[in-house]
């Protein structure tokens, strides 16, 4: 009898080894799945910023159920990993408020400037003087396009539309951080159809300044006092001032 049961223990013994491999195997091939909720990011978001961190054989990320929830499987160390990102990077969006002032140079002197232009304008271009032809205000958060337009009355009396587009890339820091962004300057045909381009450019502002963000020049036909017409071309010259920072009401 013992010599049967030895024999039916060595007979179970490869069996036994053979479950055991398995379970490993299906342990390596299937990592634990969990299912975040978002709150302020999407899907796209959430799945840049985590992808990097989620590189184990098996794992990956997924589309959840609805369009606020990522689905991950990966390692329980990684999944922890995931968790701390999300809790730090789904927050309300930061928001910034750009003030855009469009300034025209003009033959005379004699301008009055802001106190936080008159310099940077000075110190920038050469022209005899200055005048601002529009101003507006717009509020946009980070990683955000926006578009804005300027109705302007140019230094002749015309009137004429201006369109700014640009996206914020981020909000660096608080009040005293910076502000990196893309701007484009562009006229608006009548009818409201895009207009020829004034200039583009792309920079660092610091918040709470008034930087110069760059010029360009459009030209105009005029009616003259004595009859006819003369074209002219104007300088053009934008300027913005991030007046606030701050969180998105939740």
């Amino acid at each position: 009898m013992r010599f049967l049961q030895l024999t039916l223990a060595a007979a179970f013994a490869p069996a036994l080894l053979m479950a055991q491999d398995s379970a490993r195997t299906q342990s390596r091939e299937a990592p634990p799945v969990r299912t975040f909720t978002l709150r302020y990011i999407d899907q796209s978001q959430a799945a840049r910023l985590v992808s990097p961190y989620v590189y184990e054989a098996n794992a990956g990320v997924f589309p959840g159920a609805t369009p606020h929830e990522i689905t991950v499987r990966a390692s329980r160390r990684t999944l922890q990993v995931v968790d701390s990102l999300l809790r730090e990077r789904d927050i309300p969006a930061a928001t910034v408020s750009l003030r855009f002032q469009l300034y025209a140079a003009v033959d005379s002197g004699g301008d009055q400037l802001p106190q936080d232009i008159g310099p940077a304008l000075r110190s920038a271009f050469r022209f005899n003087g200055y005048r601002m032809i529009a101003q507006g205000s717009i509020s946009t958060s980070e990683d955000a396009t926006f578009s804005t337009t300027l109705g302007a009355t140019g230094t002749h009396g015309d009137a004429s539309l201006y369109r700014v587009n640009g996206k914020v890339e981020s909000i660096a820091g608080n009040a005293k951080g910076s502000l990196p962004l893309t701007i484009r300057l562009s006229e608006v045909a009548p009818g409201g159809a895009p207009g020829p381009e004034v200039f583009s450019t792309g920079l660092t502002v610091p918040l709470g300044q008034t930087i110069v963000l760059g010029s360009g020049a459009v030209s105009r036909y005029y009616e003259k006092k004595s009859g006819g017409a003369t074209a002219a071309t104007e300088a053009l010259i934008l300027a913005v001032h991030p007046v606030a920072v701050a969180a998105k009401p939740e």
